[in-house]
């Protein structure tokens, strides 16, 4: 049981950490897959190309199961510099990289 579960449960806050248990790792899985098949959705839609779906939605796809893979819920450190450091940065950047290029070409 992670740290902030703990903390949650002393002070009778019901956070996510709580409400999820011990299926963190699966309920994550599930959100994952719905934004990687958002985000493919959408690129459907605005008929973006076969780079865009390589790159940012393949690219989401492999940074998020990486996350999943590597989560360490009982750590602390581990899930904060996942949701600090990579989150945030890195999956912006893969749609970024490739939609805004495109966007000024037309």
């Amino acid at each position: 049981m992670h740290k902030d579960r703990l903390d949650d449960i002393k002070a009778g806050n019901n956070s996510t950490a709580v409400l999820f248990g011990d299926y963190v790792r699966p309920i994550l899985a599930i959100f994952a897959a719905a934004f990687v098949a958002s985000i493919s959705y959408a690129g459907m839609l605005n008929q973006q190309g076969v780079v865009y779906h390589l790159v940012t939605v393949g690219g989401s796809a492999a940074h998020l199961m990486w996350q999943l893979v590597t989560l360490k819920p009982e750590v602390p450190a581990d899930c904060w510099q996942k949701f600090k450091v990579y989150s945030k940065s890195d999956v912006g950047v893969y749609g970024f990289d490739v939609m805004y290029p495109r966007r000024m070409a037309t």
